[in-house]
């Protein structure tokens, strides 16, 4: 947003009510852009004909325990069964990009489960685990701290 790469942005979730608070916060932050941009909310089954397709869907955690990753993946695999296939269908020639844990376990689900070619669905787990460690670094070496 910040960086104004779109001239709309939708935030999709399970349910409405809180993908609406969600775009109605990042509507605040309008006020640092230099031009305008809609912002909006809706359901997963209502996004269509994106370019983009950000997935950050995840299982809930509370109250479980889990011995590895892989379990994780597993549970999310079973949300992205559900949810894939209709952001496919209604996005046919968008990019998928997977944030969803663990990431690569997830970006190999979603391209199987979409059916798009292995380069249109990108996982952005070590982009992560790199902006971490910059960060992380720079504050240890006094460099870079804005």
């Amino acid at each position: 947003m910040l960086k104004q790469i779109c001239d709309h942005l939708v935030i999709a979730g399970r349910t409405y009510e809180k993908a609406r608070g969600d775009a109605l916060d990042l509507q605040h932050t309008l006020a640092f852009c230099l031009r305008p941009m809609h912002i909006e909310g809706c359901t997963n089954e209502q996004v269509k004909d994106s370019d983009i397709v950000v997935i950050t869907a995840s299982v809930a955690m509370e109250g479980q325990v889990l011995t590895s990753r892989l379990q994780l993946g597993e549970k999310n695999t079973l949300l992205f069964k559900e949810l894939i296939p209709v952001l496919a269908a209604n996005n046919p020639d968008a990019l998928f990009v997977i944030v969803t844990n663990p990431v690569d376990v997830m970006t190999y689900a979603a391209c199987k489960l979409s059916g798009f070619a292995a380069n249109r669905v990108l996982g952005v787990g070590t982009l992560m685990d790199s902006a971490r460690f910059r960060a992380l670094l720079s504050q240890e070496e006094h460099i870079h701290r804005y």
